[in-house]
């Protein structure tokens, strides 16, 4: 008697599945789905006697709400609606498209939190998220949205939009690796702490006299004798000499 001939179950990530182990183990639905539409995947079953699955398939009703969750139950897999499905797609393709700018684990593992566009930025301020990662060539950053940490993942410029504070610490909004081409020069005043207006002000003590020489004024200049009173000094001088002979 001729060996009969098993086909496999081919599967979302490539699986040719032989087994049951197989099956679960890389189980999707939506290949499932398929090969239970064609019937493939009851023949698969009854073909290698693996008759309590192949009763509970065969028992399903497809015009049930609940069909695909208890086709999922039947392998003992966790059923995930059509729109986990779109999420859990759409999330492999964001991590891809993340990986192909970083490896870095922080951003990897904050994928939810990443916005590629002006669009995701609105959709993650909406949902009150308070830590944000920019990927992505411009975001304008509105200033009305407080409290809010934003990370560049490739340097991406930023625009702060919005009336600005005369203190722009009270917003807590903070750009960690990003380029902000307009945030506030301007010192805010009133944080700047000044002396008292009337502060009282020592003089320096003088140095030490020691460092000083002592420094005896000249003596005044004598007044020179007018020329009259020197001819009669000289006379008298004469006179004197005479008289003593």
């Amino acid at each position: 008697m001729a060996k009969k001939i098993r086909f496999p179950l081919k599967l979302a990530d490539g699986t040719q599945a032989r087994s049951l182990e197989e099956l679960k183990e890389h189980f999707d639905l939506a290949s499932v789905l398929e090969h239970y539409s064609s019937g493939k995947l009851l023949t698969w079953l009854q073909d290698r006697y693996i008759e309590s699955e192949a009763q509970a398939v065969a028992a399903l009703d497809k015009e049930k709400p609940d069909f695909q969750k208890n086709l999922c139950a039947i392998f003992g897999v966790e059923y995930v609606s059509e729109e986990d499905l779109e999420a859990i797609q759409l999330r492999q393709e964001r991590l891809a498209k993340l990986r192909m700018i970083t490896d870095e684990d922080e951003y990897l593992q904050n994928i939810d939190r990443v916005a590629f566009d002006q669009e995701e930025l609105a959709d993650l301020l909406d949902e009150g998220i308070t830590t944000i990662y920019l990927c992505g060539n411009r975001f304008l950053v509105p200033i009305s949205q407080k409290g809010v940490t934003y990370i560049g993942i490739n340097s991406p410029a930023v625009h702060l939009s919005g009336t600005f504070p005369e203190d722009m610490s009270e917003l807590g909004i903070t750009c960690k690796d990003c380029a902000v081409d307009n945030w506030p020069a301007k010192t805010n005043t009133a944080s700047v702490k000044r002396p008292p207006m009337y502060e009282k002000i020592t003089p320096p003590s003088p140095p030490p006299t020691s460092q000083y020489e002592k420094v005896t004024p000249p003596p005044p200049p004598i007044p020179s004798q007018s020329y009259h009173t020197r001819y009669i000094a000289e006379v008298a001088e004469m006179l004197y000499k005479k008289g003593s002979k």
